[in-house]
């Protein structure tokens, strides 16, 4: 990925449900990357000799099969979708070389241009998924753009679509 590309990223939403994805990592990265795949129906494997408290919760509930080891290569062969959000940048970058040779889509937390996809954030008001992303440069403008998001889509679509009527004449 070139990061200073003119184009910027094509937003591309795709179908989890059912597919397998791999992450290695188990910390607050890692954590909020897999809550999200979790939420999207895919089958998970997560690789990692340890997990967030949330992250062990979640294990013990057979949410995701967990591997409590460290990466090696080819734990992503046969992934649709990969993660490699550990701390340890080599392995990282290892698991990078892998998946592209591979042609496995995979997102690098700690280096934006090792990505096939980056991870967006989410924002679910259901009929809408929302992604938002900076082109990894800018994370607190993401977080802050989400949140604000979060904040005015809370009662203004509802379950089918329809406006809240309270919401429809307020300007943005």
């Amino acid at each position: 990925m070139d990061k200073g590309s003119k184009y910027g990223m094509f937003p591309l939403f795709l179908s989890l449900e059912g597919k397998t994805c791999v992450v290695i990592g188990g910390g607050k990265i890692a954590q909020r990357r897999i809550e999200t795949l979790l939420s999207f129906g895919c089958r998970l494997k997560v690789i990692s000799p340890q997990l967030t408290p949330q992250l062990q919760k979640l294990a013990e509930a057979n949410a995701f099969s967990w591997e409590a080891r460290p990466y090696r290569e080819g734990d992503f062969a046969g992934a649709f979708l990969a993660v490699a959000a550990t701390d340890v940048r080599e392995v990282n970058h290892q698991a990078a070389v892998f998946c592209r040779q591979e042609g496995i889509f995979i997102s690098v937390a700690d280096c934006v241009e090792e990505c096939t996809f980056q991870f967006p954030a989410v924002v679910r008001k259901p009929p809408l998924i929302i992604g938002i992303n900076s082109g990894g440069t800018d994370h607190a403008l993401v977080k802050k753009t989400a949140a604000f998001l979060r904040t005015r889509l809370e009662g203004w679509v509802g379950e089918k679509g329809e406006k809240d009527e309270e919401n429809t004449n307020r300007k943005p």
